[in-house]
């Protein structure tokens, strides 16, 4: 391969790098340019095989899946009580208390 072939294979790759990122960049760019915003929707329909078919909506600020009340989800949370009644039971007011109580 003489020099004069090495140079013209050489420029001819830089071209195409040359010209072929910018391209590359835009389409990328286009790509990622964030979710496309689908609007509000009053229920989402899931459907599986067959007429196997769950209607998602929002009910009474509850997600629902059906009309009964049962079919709505709610948040729950739970705290361990155990601590905290032992300190109460062992205060002063619980023992004048459970001595009323108790009488």
């Amino acid at each position: 391969m003489t020099i004069i072939t090495r140079i013209s294979c050489t420029g001819l790759a830089l071209a195409t790098v040359v010209v072929l990122v910018p391209l590359i960049g835009e389409q990328a760019d286009a790509e990622f340019a964030g979710p496309t915003p689908l609007g509000p929707a009053s229920e989402l329909v899931l459907e599986g095989e067959g007429d196997n078919r769950v209607t998602l909506q929002s009910v009474d600020s509850h997600l629902a899946w059906g009309d009964k009340p049962t079919h709505r989800s709610y948040s729950e949370g739970w705290v361990s009580i155990g601590p905290l009644l032992d300190q109460l039971m062992r205060s002063e007011s619980c023992n004048e208390y459970r001595k009323t109580l108790s009488n």
